[in-house]
């Protein structure tokens, strides 16, 4: 570099300068009525585009019945849903620099990961379960993740073709795929091609297709716990 020039980091998305830089990662951690124990099960849950993390992890209050830990990740990126009520919502990734933003999304949850795995004192495998635009990255944790996911479940989302060679090489896990038949958000045939591309990496995915739209159904609160569990003896 020529001295008296400046952007040696690294260049970026439309030939703009990059700088690494710490940030904060935010989540919120639902524990079991009976607090935790060595059988505790741990489900990760990465909420939809414009959701927040603290009002997400409410939508799984169910399963502090069942010991199971619910741990829900707050995406990086924050912007106001409506200018008149200044209410925030996150969103996971943008067409910007989309790579970029892959990897340090993925860096953030491994740091959550390794922070609650200390204060556990055992390891913390869960399963992880994306809605919506959160199913993009939890199949990109699957993929990317330094730390090992006991299964994956894929609620109302479309499967990310940048993990498929990845996913392959690492072998299958325990999944689930989620989906509305009358969702106009993520159409079901997105749910559909999900499958059918699992089924070539060699996974036997469990389908639950429900009558509704775009949402987290009661069904699959109700269908968790046991499957969690067939996921943790896989």
């Amino acid at each position: 570099m020529i001295k008296g020039q400046v952007g040696g980091a690294g260049t970026g998305a439309e030939g703009l300068h990059v700088v690494s830089v710490r940030t904060a990662a935010y989540y919120a951690i639902q524990y079991p009525e009976t607090g935790l124990n060595q059988d505790t099960r741990s489900l990760v849950v990465l909420h939809g585009w414009g959701q927040s993390s603290a009002s997400f992890v409410r939508k799984f209050a169910s399963l502090k019945h069942h010991n199971i830990l619910v741990v829900a990740p707050q995406a990086p990126h924050q912007f106001y849903l409506d200018q008149t009520t200044r209410k925030v919502g996150f969103g996971w990734l943008t067409s910007f620099d989309r790579d970029r933003g892959v990897a340090t999304a993925v860096t953030a949850l491994d740091s959550i990961f390794r922070e609650i795995e200390e204060a556990l004192g055992f390891p913390f495998v869960p399963v992880v379960l994306g809605f919506s635009q959160g199913v993009s990255m939890a199949w990109r944790y699957a993929a990317f993740g330094a730390c090992p996911v006991a299964g994956v479940v894929a609620c109302g989302g479309d499967f990310p073709a940048d993990v498929e060679a990845v996913l392959a090489a690492r072998g299958p896990v325990p999944t689930m795929l989620v989906h509305g038949t009358d969702d106009v958000i993520v159409p079901i045939a997105k749910g559909n091609a999900a499958e059918c591309i699992l089924a070539k990496l060699g996974y036997v995915p469990e389908t639950l297709y429900f009558s509704g739209g775009h949402e987290v159904p009661e069904a699959l609160l109700t269908r968790l716990p046991t499957w969690m569990e067939m996921a943790a003896q896989t």
